[in-house]
């Protein structure tokens, strides 16, 4: 597996062109989405680290079509009470999905699925979190980052992500079944 393990692996690889690339995509993905404020470093500030996660999409002839990168939190720097309380986001459950489709072909009702490309990084943040730039990312040496928003790897992140989807649903006149947190109608 000729995955890169560190960034230092990734732009110094055979394929570097390809893994910068994603760099600069995950990068820009989080200016983007205004995931982070860069603010003045000082003593005060706890801070965690982050690091990056990198995976080739291949096809099944096993030739690469993608190549991604993703920035994560190193969650488990993070303390209890201080950097975060509520962690808990419920999951559906394969049984409920079974329901549900069942339900909507018997009274023909459409339905659809969609993916939330970068859900986490919709989710605002509760808690004052500071990240130490990771690598790749331009940011003056007295400087750090502080989230204004989730990000994968953080231990709150798929709780913030759930109630900021619930709170969208709940707006636009969804209900949430009593019996399956993850099922609104």
């Amino acid at each position: 597996d000729d995955t890169p393990k560190s960034y230092l692996q990734a732009i110094n690889s055979p394929a570097s062109s390809f893994w910068k690339k994603a760099i600069e995509k995950e990068v820009s993905n989080m200016y983007d989405h205004d995931v982070w404020v860069i603010v003045k470093k000082t003593g005060e500030q706890k801070r965690i680290n982050c690091t990056w996660v990198f995976k080739v999409k291949r096809n099944q002839l096993n030739i690469p079509v993608e190549y991604k990168a993703r920035l994560c939190a190193k969650g488990f720097q993070q303390t209890k009470g201080t950097d975060y309380d509520e962690t808990y986001a419920p999951t559906g459950k394969l049984v409920s999905l079974r329901m549900l489709i069942v339900f909507a072909l018997k009274h023909g009702l459409s339905f659809h699925q969609i993916d939330i490309k970068s859900a986490f990084l919709n989710a605002p943040l509760k808690e004052e979190i500071f990240l130490n730039p990771p690598q790749g990312v331009d940011i003056p040496s007295d400087h750090v980052l502080k989230l204004k928003k989730a990000m994968y790897g953080l231990k709150q992140a798929p709780n913030a992500w759930h109630q900021t989807l619930s709170e969208w649903l709940f707006q636009i006149g969804f209900r949430r079944c009593e019996a399956e947190p993850c099922v609104f109608w």
